[in-house]
């Protein structure tokens, strides 16, 4: 279980909603309708989704919280107007996040209110707005993953994938990439890559040099490097236009032909092994579309 988070923040309402409803499932994991997708699926029996960084509501968000009122900010700027190097006051509005540098190299974030910082070394830097955005402020990140979209993160070189919903860390060894649109059939997601497969149609990759055929109607995740994703191969019918061909009859009859072929592949396995090079003489890789497999079927 996650440990409990220390709600810092003031004035948020007793009777706040959470971002998303949860339920335990019987193999003892947390599942959430905004994950309840087979993109997120095939990552969730894969133990790769990262929710130890989500936050339920707003309210969990880890910041200092006010300190101060707007009559004693006044009352300082006004009285103590000579000693203003030696405190900062300013108010943070609702739905954003105050940036600070405490001058000992630590970095932390206010939450809603007004505040005052009573030391000449600490610094007030920006604030910003934090339901739809990347906030990073040193070794503080608050992220938010949009319904649809997977975040990804590295941590000391290993891939952090981060679901819908409110992120917050502190780590300096955490470095956020940025997020994915699952729409998107091959994702790379560093050594991983999610492939979603359409019915109709079959995927061609290779693990470890083996060539293995992703069936259409599922998604599926390459959990490898060296497992690579090559091409996608049409298993519906298609068409091609013979050019006119002219020929002579035996009884010396000049004829011209126009044909149609009509043609499906039945065994993606020997069509994908030999329609075209997956690498270069070179050793770098080649990566094919079904355009290409229908161009190369066209000249045929």
């Amino acid at each position: 279980m996650e440990s409990e988070r220390v709600r810092l923040l003031g004035d948020t309402p007793l009777h706040e909603q959470p971002m998303y409803s949860s339920t335990l499932n019987m193999m003892g994991t947390t599942r959430d309708a905004f994950t309840d997708t087979p993109a997120y699926e095939v990552l969730r029996k894969a133990n790769l989704l990262c929710t130890q960084y989500r936050l339920e509501c707003a309210s969990e968000i880890e910041a200092i919280p006010a300190n101060s009122t707007p009559w004693v900010n006044l009352a300082l700027n006004v009285g103590c107007c000579l000693c203003r190097c030696c405190f900062t006051t300013f108010e943070t509005p609702a739905g954003h996040v105050a940036m600070v540098e405490d001058g000992r190299g630590k970095f932390n974030f206010h939450s809603q209110g007004v505040h005052r910082l009573m030391d000449p070394f600490q610094r007030y830097v920006r604030q910003e707005k934090y339901g739809d955005s990347q906030i990073v402020h040193g070794d503080r990140n608050l992220v938010v993953i949009e319904q649809g979209f997977i975040g990804f993160a590295l941590d000391k070189g290993q891939p952090v994938l981060l679901p819908p919903g409110m992120h917050q860390w502190r780590s300096s060894t955490i470095i956020y990439k940025g997020a994915f649109d699952l729409n998107n059939n091959v994702i790379q997601l560093g050594p991983l890559t999610l492939v979603t497969v359409d019915e109709g149609y079959a995927a061609v990759t290779e693990d470890n040099g083996k060539q293995k055929i992703l069936d259409g109607g599922e998604t599926y995740l390459l959990n490898h490097r060296n497992w690579k994703f090559r091409k996608f191969v049409s298993c519906k019918m298609q068409s091609n236009v013979m050019q006119q061909i002219r020929a002579t009859s035996a009884d010396n009859v000049l004829m011209s032909v126009n044909a149609t072929v009509i043609w499906r592949i039945t065994d993606v396995h020997v069509a994908a092994k030999n329609a075209a090079d997956t690498i270069k003489s070179s050793g770098s890789e080649r990566r094919h579309t079904i355009t290409h497999k229908r161009a190369r079927e066209h000249t045929r």
